[in-house]
C-alpha cells in the first residue's frame, strides 16, 4: 500500500513541532513535506529531520507554483499554520478535495476584531478546512466561533518532546528558580525580576533566578547578582540547568499556549504561571503541582513566589511528580495518532 503523504504549510518552525513531525514520519511511515519560513533569530533552534521529511523554503513559492507543487505531490492531508499567509489559504481552497486542518493557538477574547473575524470566517475560512487543530480548551471556543463543529475540532496541536525532557528530572535540591522564554514584553520577565528580588530579599537573598532565552529586550534585562542570564540554549543542552532548579515560573502577560510549560512539567518541575498561559489549563493544578496567579497581578505573583520559596524540598518533589504525570497526557505519539485520524474522512 502506498505510503501516506502529509503537507505542512508552516510559518515559523519550532523544535517541538519538528519532533512531532519526525514521530509521524517514523511511527506512521508517513512521507512529510514542509514548506516553512526561515528560522526566527530570536529562537534559533537547530533541527534534525527524519529521512522521510523534506523541508522547502516558503520564499521559493509564488501562489501559482505552490498550487502546482500540491498538485504534483498529491498529499493525503494538508496542515495550514494559521491564516496570516494568504497564499497558503488560496492553495488549500484550490485543492479542497484534500483533507485539511487549520491550526491556530488564538484564545477567544471576544473583542471587536475577533467578532468580525468569526462572522467572516464562516464564509471565507471555515469552508476551506475539514478540521481545526488547536492546543487546548480555550482555543476550542474560538474554533466554534469560526464555525467548526465539535467533531471537527482536534486538540493537542502543540506537544513537547516528552521523552527528552523526562530525562531532565535530577534532584532539584538547590534554591534556584527558572524562567525560559523570549525577552519580549509579553513574557512578563520584567515583572518577574522585580518581584523575585523583593521576595528574595525578604528571605535573606538565598535564592537565584536563572533565565534562558534571547530577544529584542535582552539588552534591557535587569542585572543583579541573584539573577543569571544564560542567553539562548538549545533544548538538548538545558539538562544541567533544569536539573539544578526547583521551580519554573512563567508570568506572561500574553501567552496563547506556552509549550515550555509542558516541557517543564515533563522535567518534573513545579510550575508557577499566570492565568494568561493557555497550557496551564492542562499542566498546572493549583496547589497540587504549582500555582496559577491572576495575570498582571504583582501582589498575586509575589504571594506565589513566597509560597514556593518557603516550601520544603519534600513538598516540591511531590509537586514535581504530579507535573510528570500531567505531562504524559500529551505525547508525540498521541499527536501523530490525532494527525493520522484526520487523514481518513
Amino acid at each position: 500500500m502506498k505510503a501516506k503523504t502529509a503537507l505542512f504549510l508552516y510559518t515559523e518552525l519550532a523544535g517541538y513541532m519538528v519532533n512531532c513531525i519526525n514521530c509521524l514520519a517514523e511511527e506512521k511511515a508517513v512521507e512529510v513535506k514542509i514548506i516553512a519560513y526561515p528560522v526566527n533569530p530570536e529562537a534559533p533552534f537547530n533541527f534534525d529531520f527524519h529521512p522521510n521529511v523534506e523541508v522547502l523554503d516558503r520564499g521559493s513559492f509564488e501562489d501559482d507554483s505552490l498550487s502546482a507543487y500540491i498538485k504534483q505531490i498529491q498529499p493525503d492531508w494538508i496542515y495550514c499554520s494559521g491564516w496570516s499567509d494568504k497564499g497558503y489559504l488560496k492553495a488549500v481552497k484550490k485543492h479542497a478535495h484534500i483533507p485539511s486542518a487549520l491550526a491556530f493557538d488564538n484564545q477567544w477574547e471576544g473583542n471587536f476584531k475577533q467578532k468580525v473575524l468569526s462572522v467572516a470566517a464562516r464564509f471565507l475560512l471555515r469552508p476551506r478546512f475539514n478540521f481545526a487543530f488547536v492546543p487546548g480548551t480555550r482555543q476550542v471556543q474560538f474554533a466554534k466561533k469560526l464555525g467548526f463543529a465539535e467533531k471537527s475540532i482536534k486538540q493537542g496541536v502543540y506537544c513537547c518532546d516528552v521523552d527528552l525532557f523526562s530525562t531532565y528530572k535530577g534532584t532539584k535540591s538547590r534554591k534556584q528558580l527558572l524562567w525560559i522564554g523570549r525577552y519580549i514584553p509579553q513574557k512578563g520577565a520584567e515583572l518577574l525580576w522585580k518581584t523575585f528580588l523583593q521576595v528574595n530579599a525578604q528571605l535573606g537573598n538565598e535564592w537565584t533566578l536563572h533565565c534562558a532565552g534571547t530577544g529584542s529586550d535582552f539588552e534591557q534585562r535587569t542585572q543583579d547578582p541573584h539573577i543569571v542570564h544564560h542567553g539562548f540554549i538549545q533544548p538538548e543542552d538545558l539538562k544541567e540547568l533544569i536539573q539544578n532548579c526547583t521551580c519554573f515560573v512563567l508570568p506572561s502577560h500574553f501567552e496563547p499556549w506556552g509549550v515550555v510549560v509542558h516541557e517543564m512539567a515533563a522535567a518534573g518541575l513545579p510550575i508557577v504561571a499566570s492565568s494568561a498561559v493557555g497550557a496551564a489549563d492542562e499542566f498546572v493544578r493549583n496547589g497540587e503541582n504549582g500555582i496559577v496567579f491572576k495575570v498582571d497581578d504583582e501582589k498575586a505573583l509575589k504571594e506565589a513566589l513566597f509560597r514556593v520559596m518557603n516550601s520544603n524540598l519534600e513538598e516540591m518533589k511531590k509537586m514535581g511528580q504530579k507535573s510528570e504525570a500531567l505531562a504524559l497526557k500529551m505525547t508525540p505519539k498521541t499527536w501523530s495518532d490525532t494527525v493520522e485520524s484526520m487523514m481518513y474522512l
